[in-house]
């Protein structure tokens, strides 16, 4: 078994996607005027949390290529390490993506009307 990078699994991408949506929802029911400012606090709090995740990322790769140029001045690095044409599949790759996430998110709002919990005291 291999480490990955922590943030780069199936639980990063989820948080950073529902990050955002969270954000995008909260917005819209401000603008209908039924949001409130705790639920807007906490989407602010995932969203910013799940652009930090990005950020990092996009720093420590962008550190990882200036490591590598200097390490190895005499050997050039391509622009990309991605194959020719690796865009062509990129639409169906995103769509099947779309649709996990999707499918994923229908069935847990199912799951929860069907199973409501019980009400805190």
């Amino acid at each position: 078994m291999t480490a990955g990078v922590p943030g780069l699994g199936l639980g990063g991408l989820l948080y950073m996607l529902l990050g955002g949506w969270m954000l995008l929802r909260e917005g819209g029911r401000m603008l209908l005027g039924r949001g409130g400012g705790a639920r807007l606090r906490t989407a602010l709090k995932h969203a910013a949390l799940a652009g930090g995740m990005v950020l990092a990322l996009w720093a420590s790769l962008r550190a990882l290529r200036f490591g590598l140029r200097y390490l190895g001045e005499d050997t050039p690095l391509p622009d990309s390490c991605l194959p020719p044409g690796w865009a062509a599949g990129l639409p169906l790759t995103f769509g099947c993506g779309l649709c996990l996430l999707g499918g994923l998110l229908l069935t847990l709002h199912l799951l929860r009307r069907a199973l409501p919990l019980p009400d805190r005291e």
